[in-house]
């Protein structure tokens, strides 16, 4: 965003502890005993909202949400805890009421909506983030190769 003249922001609407949803039980392997920490907030470009995001870290990872003040990664790097890859599922969905208050559009509206699964080098999951962008909001390129042709450079 930068590079384009755009100012980066975001702003927490919440960071709290509790038990996996049966989504996040799902997702991070977990029981239904185990807690989770969550991280919800707005993703801002020059003040106006452009994304929301739901994070979802294994209690047994991470015990205190307040910790985080800017970058999560930062904070998963510190402990040793970063994702070395990730699963990420896209796809278009309407939007409810209450994200579509937070990004200022109106309800059933199209968006982006991601998931995406966090794993470490063992493919353990670590964190399951769930996104919501507005549909005007991003544009995705993908550049593809067929490997017989032109390889693949590392």
């Amino acid at each position: 965003m930068r590079e384009r003249g755009r100012t980066p922001g975001s702003k927490w609407l919440d960071r709290s502890l509790g038990l996996a949803t049966e989504e996040e039980q799902q997702a991070l392997r977990l029981g239904p005993d185990d807690e989770v920490v969550r991280f919800h907030r707005l993703r801002l470009v020059d003040d106006q909202p452009m994304g929301l995001e739901m994070a979802s870290i294994p209690r047994r990872y991470l015990e205190n949400p307040f910790v985080v003040e800017d970058s999560l990664y930062q904070v998963m790097s510190e402990k040793g805890l970063r994702p070395v890859k990730a699963l990420q599922r896209l796809r278009a969905i309407s939007i409810d009421e209450a994200r579509a208050h937070h990004l200022g559009i109106p309800v059933n509206s199209a968006v982006l909506y991601i998931e995406r699964l966090g794993l470490l080098a063992d493919d353990t999951p670590v964190e399951f983030t769930r996104s919501w962008f507005p549909g005007d909001a991003y544009d995705f390129v993908a550049e593809i190769r067929n490997p017989d042709v032109l390889p693949v450079e590392r």
